[in-house]
């Protein structure tokens, strides 16, 4: 984490941004490390494999800017195995040959 948070700060604009997808679990180790950078929380997105479950991932964009974050969420799948929400369709169809 620590040599792309070095490597995001290098890179950046100074009104730029950087995302990255991390597992959930490390979300708090992102937040802390990338503070120590002076790189800023400023959007994550929950990423839940299914309503009813935990989310498994974590979308999390930093920027130089200490702002409130803003806290979202999409399911990618709604019931059962390959019924995808249509929110997930629309953000991922490009990259399928197939949906």
């Amino acid at each position: 984490a620590e040599e792309i948070l070095i490597g995001a700060k290098n890179l950046l604009s100074e009104n730029g941004n950087f995302l990255t997808i991390v597992p959930f679990l490390q979300e708090q180790y992102w937040q802390s490390t990338a503070k120590n950078f002076g790189l800023f929380c400023n959007r994550r997105i929950e990423i839940l494999p299914r309503p009813e479950l935990k989310p498994k991932r974590i979308v999390l964009e930093f920027t130089f800017d200490e702002n409130q974050t803003l806290s979202e969420s999409i399911c990618i799948e709604t019931s059962g195995r390959h019924a995808y929400s249509e929110e997930y369709r629309k953000i991922t169809g490009d990259y399928y040959l197939n949906f």
